[in-house]
């Protein structure tokens, strides 16, 4: 009966054994399935998986109108992705914060547009889109009461 005892033991200990490592090799798979998929590897190796970059979810956006052009009226589209018009604006196009161009954040995937009509019979505009200083879009349009649009 003793002996008997032991070996109900034993297998006892061997079963735990077991399903302490199914365990752990559920635990593995499911941090490979959550995050970016380098939770296998850490768990498999003890060092971290390849880092995979995500895209920003935003982005630093600047207007700019510049020109010869007396004056323009804008249209635009915000950093709330809203269309936003100006009549009579000085050239070059500045924003409340007094610098050149018009700055704000937009979402990631978010439509960037400027357009901006010579108020005046002479003179040229040109519009520029740019994201983190890096030029996106840019145009030029010349003569009275032109039109030069940017879209990015």
């Amino acid at each position: 009966m003793v002996e008997q005892a032991r070996v109900w033991t034993r297998g006892w200990i061997a079963t735990l054994v077991v399903v302490a490592a199914v365990l752990v090799a559920l635990g593995a798979l499911l941090a490979s399935n959550s995050g970016n998929g380098s939770g296998a590897v850490a768990a498999a190796t003890g060092t971290a998986g390849p880092v995979v970059s995500r895209p920003p979810t935003s982005r630093e956006v600047t207007y700019e109108v510049t020109g010869s052009a007396p004056g323009a009226d804008i249209t635009l589209v915000d950093g709330t992705g809203q269309i936003t018009q100006a009549r009579g604006k000085a050239v070059p196009l500045s924003g409340k914060d007094g610098l050149t161009g018009i700055h704000f954040t937009a979402r990631a995937g978010q439509r960037l547009y400027v357009s901006a009509q010579n108020t005046g019979s002479a003179g040229t505009l040109t519009c520029r889109i740019l994201e983190s200083g890096r030029v996106v879009a840019t145009n030029t349009s010349q003569g009275g009461y032109s039109i030069v649009t940017c879209e990015g």
